[in-house]
């Protein structure tokens, strides 16, 4: 259901970017224009041709704002107190036994059957990204910069987990190994973080964002996949990551 509200709030910003009145569309890849006011049943539709020159356009835009990418120290704060904490809840027993073990006993001890949809929901962050630009609300990037944030963002936030996973072999609450951090909860943060950096003069955008991660976080502790701390840890991790992904353009180039 929390994923659902989330979802649903984006919707207002939809139709404020979409519709003045709700008298005019203008097609965002086939540049044509039509009047809603004039539209009847039997009106017969307009005839679509590809406009190559609205795509290149919407390729190749360029960041409006100068300090998109600027480095501001402030950024590591979050990050850093999400990993931090995650990770002295993992390797410190005492916080292990008390944070980790009560919170995993008390969501599995009803036996309840798990929920799968966390597998999915996990890409709707990054999704609705180029699920916007493509209704007509421009994010900070057009979409090729956009692409190149996106995958430097998961390049780097795979790397460190990657690292992480398969070095130290944490194992999970339901004794399969490769624990910490959790994939599907970078995976969301990471789509989340940059919903939020794109969209960052509408804030609720962002808000709805970091609730759908939030929740994909939660579904891996409530499916017992994952530790709080793997979650924490997994949080902090993504935010990071996407935040060294937008501070590498004005060196890149790209």
């Amino acid at each position: 259901m929390l994923f659902i509200l989330a979802f649903l709030l984006l919707c207002p910003g939809f139709a404020a970017a979409q519709t003045s009145g709700f008298s005019v569309r203008q097609d965002f890849l086939f540049g044509e224009t039509v009047s809603l006011d004039d539209a009847s049943p039997c009106a017969s539709l307009p005839s679509l041709s590809f406009d190559s020159s609205a795509f290149s356009k919407a390729w190749h835009r360029q960041c409006p704002g100068h300090d998109v990418h600027r480095f501001k120290p402030l950024q590591l704060v979050a990050p850093t107190l999400l990993f931090a904490t995650g990770a002295s809840i993992a390797f410190v027993p005492e916080w292990k036994s008390s944070v980790d073990v009560p919170l995993r006993d008390c969501l599995q001890r009803d036996g309840h059957s798990q929920l799968r949809f966390d597998d999915y929901v996990q890409y709707l962050p990054v999704a609705t990204v180029y699920g916007l630009n493509l209704c007509g609300l421009k994010g900070q990037h057009g979409y090729r910069d956009l692409t190149n944030l996106t995958a430097a963002s998961y390049i780097i936030a795979i790397g460190l987990m990657a690292s992480m996973k398969y070095t130290i072999d944490v194992e999970r609450p339901n004794g399969h190994r490769f624990s910490f951090p959790s994939g599907h909860t970078i995976t969301a943060f990471t789509g989340a973080e940059i919903l939020r950096r794109e969209y960052r003069d509408y804030p609720y955008i962002g808000v709805a964002g970091y609730a759908v991660a939030t929740g994909v976080g939660f579904m891996r502790i409530y499916n017992n996949r994952h530790w709080l701390s793997d979650v924490l840890a997994g949080a902090g991790i993504a935010i990071l990551s996407t935040s060294i992904a937008y501070w590498l353009p004005p060196y890149l180039r790209f």
